[in-house]
Formats: structure tokens, sequence, C-alpha cells
């Protein structure tokens, strides 16, 4: 687990399960902390499965470098 999910990550997952119905937009606030635990649980995997590579070698953009694949810019 070498990069936590970010609050940010985390914020945006909750909106999307509320959004798409997967957690209910009025539960009680026990069951939303418990959501959140386990939505972190589901990000931080994800985050843990996503492989980091190096950019193409022509890539000229340093930020770049140790990001996972989809991070990558288009330049």
């Amino acid at each position: 687990m070498d990069t936590p999910a970010t609050n940010e990550m985390l914020k945006a997952a909750m909106r999307k399960a509320i959004e798409t119905g997967l957690i209910p937009s009025y539960s009680h606030l026990d069951g939303y902390l418990r959501s959140w635990e386990s939505l972190a649980l589901v990000v931080q995997a994800a985050v843990d499965a996503t492989p980091i590579v190096e950019p193409p070698p022509n890539c000229s953009n340093k930020c770049c470098r140790g990001l996972p694949l989809s991070n990558f810019c288009s330049k």
C-alpha cells in the first residue's frame, strides 16, 4: 500500500455510489460510516492494483514519472 487513497478519491467514489443507487442517499449515520469505510477499502484495493509503469521514452513530461499509465498526459 504505497499510495493511499485520498479523501478526494473517496468523496468521488461515495458520490458516484450514491448517484448510481449502490448506497442509499438517505441512510442513517452508522450506515453511511460503514459504507464510507467499505468504499475506502474498495478504492484502496483499486489503487493498489493499478500498475505503476514508466512513461514512454519519448515523453518529455517529467511529472509523469512513476504514475499509473492512466495518468499520462497526451503530450
